[in-house]
């Protein structure tokens, strides 16, 4: 699992606030679909991943008692043979936790569209806005946001197998 600091967090108010952990694990990283249940490369509908996760956060007011969170996900996608349609929706969630205690988790759908002759496309997603509240004890720096698609457990379990790219 991939666990990084949120870049770019800086507040006009001075100091930069302690930012949210940013974790993409890697099983849920990539999303693969294929045309029934065969596995071979001419069933193969498409083939996405995140490619990166640009983020960043500030002071959400002047009292410093919020702090202010922004992502997008940079997905890459690859038709393949079997994929007849010009576009795909690829589901993907954004979760907050604390430790093992889940805060919060919204699932998002977004479109990748394929041009004519295309193979490959990035898709940006939206800007996905969040709000920690933070204390003199308790800094944003102990929420954890975690990114990755909305898999079916015998997508993950796939995942899980296939070696690392």
């Amino acid at each position: 699992m991939a666990l990084l600091a949120l870049a770019g967090c800086t507040g006009p108010q001075g100091f930069a606030p302690a930012c949210p952990q940013l974790s993409v694990p890697s099983e849920a990283s990539r999303f693969v679909r294929y045309a029934g249940d065969r596995r071979d490369i001419t069933d193969l509908q498409f083939d996405a991943h995140i490619a990166a996760v640009p983020a960043s956060c500030s002071w959400a007011d002047k009292a410093h008692d919020r702090v202010k969170a922004e992502l997008s996900l940079t997905i890459a996608a690859s038709r393949g043979p079997a994929l007849h349609a010009s576009a795909v929706g690829l589901p993907y969630f954004v979760a907050v936790s604390e430790g093992d205690r889940i805060y919060d988790k919204q699932v998002y759908v977004d479109q990748a569209s394929f041009g004519a002759n295309a193979d490959q496309t990035t898709v940006n997603t939206p800007v996905v806005s969040m709000l920690f509240p933070v204390t003199a004890a308790k800094r944003a720096s102990a929420y954890t946001i975690t990114v990755g698609f909305q898999l079916s457990p015998a997508q993950l379990d796939a995942n899980r197998a296939q070696p690392q790219r």
